[in-house]
């Protein structure tokens, strides 16, 4: 019997925790072979700490040990690495996820770790796992990269799996569903506490030139059967209510994606779904988005990045903007919170065309809008890995300076008190917050029990990678509320988030979360 534990690591910079799809999907395809044994230690939905896990493995006495983790977590894998070397002496240790992917050659470096699996693991990691089991070193398996003595041999992804409804369902069993439930969720409102994310497909064909490439850019997607078997599971044996679909990109094919759609709607389920990412919005029109709504939608997310023709170009996304706007428009008349997703600071990138990306955003019918800070390069003691986006990396401007432009281009987006009461869906909601302080906890309960829908107006930041004294994360919170032309009339809760004083008039459709990307 071959043990296997598979880890995922926790960082506190990342404030969203989401369900461990990707060890689910490789925890059941080794489950196809009934010589191998798989247990779960996942940090964060499982309350665990580095010693808890060290404790799991000493009583398990894994023969393979499987990371999944971001690139902004390596620190905490090869810290759990060393833990584990000595709590299981022999095992082998192998690297995943968009870590491994992003830069094979990195988690390498690590003294304890020996493979590295890039892109999709279904079939490669069983693989690997059975070539050790055999007594093999594993060095021929497609998509495997290993360390030969001192030496790093990086080889490519294995090809993607072209037959998706071939993969098992996740081994949802190994998740507590009401432990993750009360755990702080993308967006973290929602109508139902007990949800979990679904991949109906994989891979876009879109060359955005700062995305992953986990999925390859070949787009293939699950039968519609398969999918809708998938969410009976949920929702018959689990009691799953709320799905948060986490594909690339949904809607690429329409009539696929309606078909879901009308499934979800066919079967009557008292289900909601979410699309915190995953939408192209230009390619969005009526149709698909009342079939959204009749099956539940009520939040989206959609990537704009940009409002300058220019930088769209030259990040490849090359987004219709006045077709996005519409697809806002038409979410926003439905009652959908819609938020957008921004950024600024790309290689080349002006103050003026931050200052247009942000004039688009106030122009739109968006209830909140997520500004993000571009990628910067630096290195704190460990050489740290710069993330491989398509063939361009992105040495970018020094920190400070990147925010300096940023908080110069936020002024144009905060709103004073009555600025948006043409907006008729903002009237009609309370103000509401990305928080866990009790006042946002409040804010929360009072709008599900009033059935409104909420609007989001918060200055975040994430502590960024690297800056473990937070000395940018408070930068960028102060400057993001004081630069903020509707700062009267809030007050300040735990953290950089901020909450209007009882009665306040203003209510923001921008919000401005500022975070140093590391992958």
């Amino acid at each position: 019997m071959t043990r296997v534990l598979l880890v995922r690591p926790d960082d506190s910079s990342i404030a969203e925790i989401v369900p461990p799809l990707g060890l689910l999907y490789i925890a059941s395809s080794l489950r196809r072979d009934p010589d191998v044994d798989v247990r779960l230690a996942d940090i964060a939905t499982m309350k665990l700490d580095d010693a808890a896990v060290a404790d799991i493995a000493r009583d398990f006495k894994p023969d393979v040990v499987g990371f999944s983790a971001l690139s902004v977590q390596w620190s905490a894998v090869w810290r759990l690495s060393e833990r584990l070397a000595e709590a299981a002496p022999g095992a082998a240790q192998v690297a995943g996820g968009a870590y491994a992917t992003s830069q094979p050659d990195h988690p390498l470096k690590a003294p304890h770790i020996s493979y590295a699996v890039a892109g999709e693991g279904e079939e490669a990691f069983p693989a690997l796992v059975r070539a050790l089991a055999a007594g093999g070193n594993g060095f021929d398996v497609p998509g495997v990269s290993y360390k030969d003595g001192d030496r790093a041999v990086v080889n490519p992804s294995a090809p993607v799996i072209q037959d998706l409804d071939a993969l098992p369902h996740p081994a949802y069993d190994m998740i507590d569903f009401d432990n993750l439930s009360v755990l702080p969720r993308i967006g973290q409102v929602y109508r139902h506490k007990k949800y979990f994310t679904v991949f109906t497909s994989r891979g876009c064909p879109y060359k955005c030139s700062y995305c992953h490439v986990i999925f390859g850019k070949q787009f293939r997607f699950r039968s519609t059967e398969n999918v809708i078997d998938e969410l009976a599971l949920l929702h018959d044996r689990y009691g799953v209510r709320e799905i948060q679909f986490v594909d690339d990109i949904f809607n690429l094919r329409k009539d696929r994606a309606i078909a879901i759609l009308r499934g979800i709607v066919e079967r009557g389920w008292d289900m909601s779904l979410t699309f915190p990412n995953g939408l192209r919005a230009d390619v969005l029109d009526e149709e698909i988005i009342d079939w959204m709504v009749r099956a539940g939608t009520y939040k989206v997310g959609i990537a704009i990045e940009s409002a300058s023709k220019r930088v769209q170009k030259s990040i490849r996304k090359n987004m219709r903007l006045e077709k996005a706007k519409e697809a806002i428009r038409l979410f926003a008349q439905r009652g959908v919170v819609t938020t957008g997703f921004f950024m600024m600071g790309f290689p080349g990138e002006t103050e003026e065309e931050m200052r247009q990306t942000a004039a688009f955003a106030r122009s739109t019918d968006l209830h909140v809008a997520s500004f993000f800070l571009c990628p910067t390069v630096a290195r704190h003691g460990v050489e740290r890995p710069t993330p491989r986006l398509g063939r361009q990396r992105f040495r970018q401007r020094k920190p400070r300076r990147l925010l300096r432009f940023a908080r110069r281009a936020m002024d144009h987006v905060g709103s004073p008190a009555g600025d948006h009461q043409e907006n008729p869906h903002a009237r009609l909601c309370p103000l509401l917050c990305e928080s866990r302080s009790p006042v946002a906890h409040r804010a929360n309960h009072a709008a599900k029990k009033a059935a409104a829908i909420p609007v989001y107006a918060a200055a975040h930041a994430h502590v960024p990678f690297g800056d473990p004294g937070g000395k940018n994360h408070r930068q960028i919170a102060s400057a993001a509320h004081r630069r903020s032309p509707a700062r009267r009339g809030l007050t300040r809760t735990r953290g950089p988030t901020r909450l209007p004083r009882r009665g306040a008039a203003c209510i923001l459709t921008a919000c401005f979360i500022a975070t140093f990307l590391s992958a």
